[in-house]
């Protein structure tokens, strides 16, 4: 929405007014610009293709791992130091020995450590 100036008679233009007229249109022009650029850049969302007609992939094998989950083995490359019993202590009197089972730890100590 343009503003309007009055008419300015022929004997109040001087040069300050007409400059000042000068530049109140380039203005007006400059302002217009850009009101049509952000109604361009405003016109149109951005939507995504439909995804109704895209291939299926095809079903998963339900004994295979999912990808990106390939493990390897750590503690072959561990350097065993040293093999530490576990007691067990109250053992239930019920309690029946089925075996043992040998864990690897790598637990990070500080402080003293003492054996008795």
């Amino acid at each position: 929405m343009p503003i309007l100036l009055p008419d300015i008679p022929e004997s109040e233009r001087t040069p300050l007014v007409q400059q000042r007229v000068d530049i109140i249109a380039l203005q007006q022009e400059r302002i217009q610009q850009l009101q049509d650029e952000i109604a361009r850049l405003k016109a149109r969302p951005r939507i995504a293709p439909s995804t109704l007609e895209s291939p299926s992939r095809p079903p998963r094998d339900p004994n295979a791992r999912r990808p990106g989950t390939a493990k390897r083995s750590k503690t072959a490359q561990l350097t065993i130091t040293e093999d530490i019993l576990v007691p067990l202590d109250d053992r239930p009197e019920a309690a029946v020995f089925n075996g043992y089972e040998d864990l690897t730890g790598c637990g990070g100590r500080s402080g003293i450590f003492t054996r008795n």
